[in-house]
């Protein structure tokens, strides 16, 4: 049983319409939708038609929405979907709409990996790198070779900076050796070194500085 679109009414939004059927409120939609399914006053719709302007229009909600999040900040593919997963998007509008995304190469883990490695890696270790970027849905290989290119020399003299900087600020309040050992030791863990930087670091800055006031 057919039923007939009575109006097509403005919204505040100036890229939405309501759409009443027989003469009641039907669904909302965006004009790209309404233009694509070549909607007018007097058409003639089944309920199958509604349904699929709605899940037509769902997902141009749902593209507008994850390119407004991409616009703000770059995310990755998990981050995307975590986001419009918690917007009550179904699976298959969600596929979609990251289909379309990488289409247009909106989104690239790969990319994403680099960048927030050439970012984090003035604070914080391979390991603590590691463990964010696989918070963020990254996969593990992605971040294994991406790492993998980081020379180990070059983690060291991040890491010694780093060391350096809390080594002045600690001993305004403590001269005992093994303690600032111990301090700068669980400061560069927190911060996601490995063991063998750590020791190697934290070796060469005490004895350089006790070497430096005897």
């Amino acid at each position: 049983m057919k039923s007939k679109i009575t109006k097509i009414e403005s919204t505040r939004n100036k890229d939405r319409v309501n759409v009443y059927v027989d003469e009641e409120y039907s669904f909302s939609a965006s004009l790209e939708v309404v233009y694509k399914c070549k909607l007018h006053v007097d058409d003639e719709i089944e309920l199958k038609e509604i349904q699929a302007i709605a899940e037509a229009d769902n997902y141009h909600k749902g593209k507008d929405y994850a390119l407004r999040i991409i616009e703000v900040y770059s995310k990755t593919k998990k981050e995307i979907i975590d986001k419009l997963k918690t917007k009550g998007y179904d699976k298959d509008t969600i596929s979609k709409i990251i289909v379309f995304i990488e289409e247009y190469d909106l989104i690239d883990d790969n990319i994403y990996v680099e960048r927030f490695i050439e970012c984090k890696m003035k604070s914080q270790g391979k390991r603590m790198i590691k463990y964010n970027l696989l918070a963020k849905g990254i996969p593990e290989d992605i971040i294994v070779s991406r790492l993998a290119l980081i020379e180990e020399a070059q983690e060291e003299d991040l890491a010694k900076g780093l060391a350096l900087k809390k080594y002045n600020t600690l001993k305004k309040s403590e001269t005992d050796k093994n303690k600032l050992y111990k301090k700068l030791g669980e400061f560069l863990t927190r911060k996601g070194y490995s063991h063998d930087i750590i020791k190697k670091v934290v070796s060469e800055i005490l004895k350089e500085e006790f070497e430096a006031w005897s």
